[in-house]
């Protein structure tokens, strides 16, 4: 059974120009389990002090969905007296309905939800606000707003936590400048989350269906003017793009979560909320922050660029992540935003509040990490510009995985090339993709000694290879490529020599055995084809013959002679 709870959130749409003194309102509703059939509510409001009133509480509904009679209303006290600035404004540079000064009040309650089929929380009262008109979007007059949030009731399989936004909605950013965000959430039931865009809705209290209307050529996946392609990451929350003209733009964002329920994935619940993205013509640089800086330098390099990493249970992970300002002596800041779901973990600041601020990440997993999904953290960098502070959030992710099997090509061994032996090297069947050392990409590799006959010694061959997770591992086999027969111990009594060599095409070949006795004389390229073959008596004396190469072609050639099952081999060179 399943028990899905799905989260509708109609934050705000506003007008682009601050100027006209459009008022912003929005807000979300979540909910969190206590105990039994309690839950805590917790309602954000967020507003420019124009729109919405600040009172001291907040009346919700609670509606039952399969039986009305259960409904009912509560209030819910307001619990923050200093309102929270969640707009990038530099504080005390402008007034509000100028600026989007925009400060959260949070309502929370605890109330209990009876196990009687499905519940919706929505505000008591449909809302006003002024037209909300963006750039890329077209909407109608006015919008009545309505917060709600879904909860299903399904047996026993249950959904009890929403997850919980932790990037502010307002999001101001400048042109021609790569901008990177985090939209994710934290889930604290361990549930799967997967990201998308979606157009927010337009009137959540009259049709669900109904949705904002994107002007062309904009659309949820495309909601600003952009460069580049608008990327989403469905499973971190990670955004990035590079806006290039000055624009206001909502953005609804879907969250989906999944959990695995005897063995089969099943969707718990779906939260969504609205984004808004406003984008500026401004002076000012964005300060950027590294990737993963293995080196530990306390400098910024643009050449780190590695945003994710894999590591194994046990092994203590450490990188530096290093804070870069174009914008020299606008001191800015490095916090973290989001680590809930990496706990044991540390990230130190150094130098913070200035151009050379750098950070310290050091984390040891254990074999309760290993997943197929990343453990994430994101990172927060601002600096101190005014009227709009330069912000990003830049997403880490890593992977813990079981540490791969590394493949085994075997022994250190030798071949001898005038026997033209080969092996066939075998990095074996597990893994994703393989590398040698000449780019060739086969599970095999076959090594001939014939093609070292002219270059013998010693040769190093490896091979690397990549799991389904991109873990990556490397063995190396050395192989000898010598000529085999020549025995030292028998070179007393078995003697064979050549002269002259190198030679245009006839040889002498000298002979001397311990005894009387025949041998066969072979002559075969470097191919191992036979071109000449000779049975000749030896004494045990001196015995010559010639052996005619003029016949072939010039290069090199081998003479094997078997005495008496001794085998002696020769490297004859024909100019």
């Amino acid at each position: 059974m399943l028990k899905k709870l799905i989260l509708l959130f109609i934050l705000y749409l506003l007008n682009s120009n601050y100027l006209n003194a459009q008022w912003i309102s929005g807000g979300t509703i979540r909910f969190e389990h206590v105990l039994g059939n309690s839950y805590k509510i917790t309602y954000i409001e967020h507003n420019d002090f124009g729109s919405i009133n600040s009172g001291s509480y907040r009346t919700l509904v609670a509606h039952c969905v399969s039986n009305s009679s259960y409904d009912f209303t509560f209030s819910v006290p307001r619990r923050n007296s200093n309102l929270i600035l969640i707009s990038p404004r530099c504080i005390n540079s402008l007034q509000y309905c100028t600026t989007p000064e925009i400060k959260d009040f949070i309502y929370d309650a605890t109330i209990d939800l009876p196990p009687v089929g499905d519940w919706e929380i929505y505000t008591g009262s449909n809302w006003v606000r002024i037209p909300a008109t963006t750039d890329s979007v077209t909407v109608n007059s006015q919008a009545a707003i309505t917060f709600l949030a879904r909860k299903y009731q399904h047996g026993t399989n249950t959904n009890l936590n929403s997850p919980v936004f932790k990037s502010d909605p307002i999001v101001i950013l400048n042109t021609n400048q790569e901008f990177n965000y985090n939209i994710g959430a934290v889930e604290k039931d361990g549930d799967s989350l997967v990201y998308s865009l979606v157009a927010p809705y337009s009137n959540p209290g009259g049709n669900w269906n109904s949705r904002i209307l994107y002007k062309s050529p904009y659309s949820a996946q495309n909601f600003v003017s952009s460069s580049t392609p608008i990327t989403l990451d469905s499973v971190t929350g990670a955004l990035r793009f590079i806006p290039d003209n000055p624009m206001s733009a909502a953005l609804g964002v879907r969250v989906e979560e999944w959990r695995t329920i005897n063995d089969s994935a099943v969707l718990m619940g779906v939260t969504r909320q609205d984004f808004r993205f406003v984008v500026r013509n401004d002076s000012n640089t964005i300060p950027k922050l590294s990737g993963m800086n293995f080196t530990m330098g306390p400098n910024y390099n643009p050449q780190d660029t590695i945003y994710e990493t894999i590591v194994n249970p046990n092994d203590t992970l450490r990188f530096t992540i290093n804070a870069f300002d174009a914008d020299n002596g606008e001191a800015g800041e490095i916090r973290i935003v989001q680590n809930t779901e990496i706990p044991g973990d540390t990230l130190i600041v150094y130098n913070n509040y200035t151009d050379s601020a750098y950070a310290v990440y050091e984390w040891v997993p254990t074999n309760n990490d290993i997943s197929y999904r990343p453990k994430t953290f994101t990172v927060f960098v601002s600096d101190s510009a005014c009227p709009y502070n330069g912000q990003q959030i830049y997403t880490y992710s890593i992977y813990v995985m079981p540490e791969m099997e590394k493949p085994s090509l075997g022994n250190d061994t030798m071949l001898c090339t005038n026997f033209f032996q080969s092996v066939t090297l075998d990095a074996g069947p597990n893994y994703q993709s393989y590398l040698w050392q000449d780019s060739s990409t086969q599970q095999t590799y076959t090594v001939n000694a014939y093609d070292y006959f002219t270059n013998l010694g010693f040769y190093d061959f490896w091979v690397q290879v990549t799991d389904s997770m991109g873990q990556v591992k490397i063995d190396t086999i050395q192989v000898e490529m010598a000529i085999c027969g020549s025995v030292n111990e028998d070179a007393s009594t078995y003697k064979l020599t050549v002269a002259p060599n190198p030679s245009s095409g006839k040889y002498i070949v000298s002979f001397n055995a311990p005894n009387n006795s025949f041998a066969t004389l072979k002559i075969v390229d470097v191919y191992g084809k036979e071109l000449l073959r000779k049975e000749v008596y030896v004494t045990s004396k001196n015995t010559n013959i010639e052996l005619d190469l003029t016949p072939f072609a010039k290069g090199i050639y081998l003479l094997n002679c078997n005495m008496d099952g001794k085998i002696i081999v020769q490297k004859l060179i024909k100019q």
